[in-house]
């Protein structure tokens, strides 16, 4: 038996706490625990806007440094060279658009935030990759540390997204949870609305019962 064996068998399984509410006073509880959850949330917005600005002028800051690098001093034949430097004016241009797609990024929902940041990343990736591989064809050092910015960013961005999955998830059930009580909400009308045509169709019967006992 491994020592993690032990501590799952030692380990006490909790049952879960289930909380019973008025169903009256549930929109109320609801909505102040979404209240909470949206300050919350945008805590974490502004931390990853803080984590957008910090790798933005870190590639910034290299761009310059790359944009200086030349093969005139290298023995290859010309043709690689130029499909090498090619390649490189390429990457560093798809870097600086990387940068202002990012920086142009507007938006009041966290989870919108998110996903336009996945979106320019992926894009990025994508027509980025051949580039990069011609390009480190001879050219190392310089473009793996730029690389390496970029995975520790995704890295970071990741853990960050992971810590506050739980947030995400409560955001989820709480509008489910609103949609349901709407939904409850209108067949309560649904149901009054039945009631009262249901009183007005009695109502006008015994009228009717009436007027015919009066003929007769």
């Amino acid at each position: 038996m491994s020592i993690f064996d032990f501590f799952k068998l030692r380990k006490k399984v909790e049952e879960p706490i289930i909380k019973k509410y008025n169903l009256e006073i549930l929109p109320a509880l609801i909505e102040e625990e979404a209240k909470n959850i949206k300050n919350k949330s945008e805590r974490f917005k502004n931390e990853l806007k803080d984590l957008i600005n910090h790798f933005s002028l870190e590639i910034k800051q290299k761009i310059p440094e790359v944009k200086l690098l030349n093969l005139n001093n290298r023995k290859e034949e010309q043709r690689l060279k130029d499909i090498v430097m090619t390649n490189l004016h390429d990457y560093i241009y798809s870097l600086e658009k990387l940068v202002e797609d990012l920086e142009k990024i507007e938006s009041k929902e966290t989870e919108k935030y998110i996903e336009k940041i996945q979106f320019i990343f992926n894009r990025f990736s994508k027509s980025s990759r051949m580039i990069y591989e011609r390009a480190t064809i001879l050219i190392g050092k310089e473009l793996a540390e730029v690389r390496d910015m970029i995975n520790n960013f995704a890295k970071e961005f990741n853990e960050k997204l992971a810590l506050n999955k739980e947030n995400f998830e409560k955001m989820d059930l709480i509008k489910t949870t609103q949609n349901n009580l709407g939904e409850l909400e209108e067949a309560k009308k649904i149901q009054k609305q039945i009631e009262q045509s249901a009183a007005d169709f009695e109502r006008k019967i015994a009228k009717i019962e009436e007027e015919k006992q009066l003929v007769e």
